[in-house]
């Protein structure tokens, strides 16, 4: 029941991505594997959020070193568990190892061609990292596998369409993103209404996203790429923000 209830949790977070969630989520596997250490699912999911504290939040490399050690414990209690090997991949590229995350990821989905949550994921890293019609192959296969699959696929259409220049259609993909209260949803709508030109529009999104963006040494520049990956797009979104009037500072929040 324990490790059930922790894994509706992790769910739960990765649906509507709040901070609320995620402590409530964390808490929950923790507790899950203090109460049943040997159980594989639940040491995998643990290291997703110490990963998504990582590359969402800003922590530093020692919550990569936690979570790097609850995929080896995954993996060591069940080597054929497949979201441990996901996770395996999402260490890959959050440690910048960019081979070894697509080779890890051709062995997940040569593994597991219709399980939605690892298409959607590894599709939307794929494409961040250059790989941009197989990542939306994926995305869109995932999206039609699951219905009810969380908002944050939408993020790889939209940056597809964002730095090919079709703006309106970024747009309409930021109505999809379905989590109001997460800075990445406000960071990527505030970013094309810059680059549209809507000062106004983007003016009141702007100012959410300064109270949203979480504390943290990095600057905006290295968080977001620990999200988008690249250089090239991490200048793509930066460009839209500055168009929106967010001007060019240090660090993403100052208190």
């Amino acid at each position: 029941h324990v490790s059930f209830d922790a894994m509706l949790r992790w769910h739960h977070y990765f649906t509507v991505l709040t901070g609320e969630a995620w402590q409530e989520a964390r808490t929950a596997l923790e507790r899950a594997i203090d109460v049943d250490p040997d159980y594989a699912p639940t040491h995998a999911m643990l290291a997703d959020m110490y990963g998504a504290e990582y590359h969402v939040m800003g922590a530093d490399l020692a919550m990569l070193a936690r979570a790097e050690a609850l995929v080896n414990r995954a993996l060591s209690l069940d080597p054929d568990n497949l979201f441990a090997h996901f996770m395996r991949a999402s260490l890959y590229m959050l440690q910048g190892q960019r081979d070894l995350f697509f080779h890890k990821a051709a062995y997940v989905l040569g593994a597991a061609p219709r399980r939605a949550d690892l298409l959607g994921g590894l599709g939307v890293f794929l494409g961040f990292w250059g790989d941009w019609d197989r990542g939306l192959d994926l995305v869109r296969e995932a999206m039609a596998l699951n219905p009810h699959y969380p908002g944050w696929y939408h993020y790889l259409p939209f940056l597809a369409a964002y730095r090919a220049g079709d703006h309106e259609r970024a747009l309409a993909e930021t109505t999809r993103f379905n989590s109001p209260g997460f800075y990445w949803d406000v960071l990527l709508r505030t970013a094309v209404l810059g680059r549209l030109g809507r000062r106004d529009d983007a003016a009141a999104h702007l100012a959410q996203l300064v109270d949203l963006l979480p504390q943290t040494e990095l600057d905006l520049t290295a968080l977001m790429r620990r999200t988008v990956l690249t250089d090239d797009n991490v200048a793509a979104i930066l460009d839209g923000l500055h168009c929106a009037g967010l001007p060019i500072v240090e660090k993403p929040r100052m208190v």
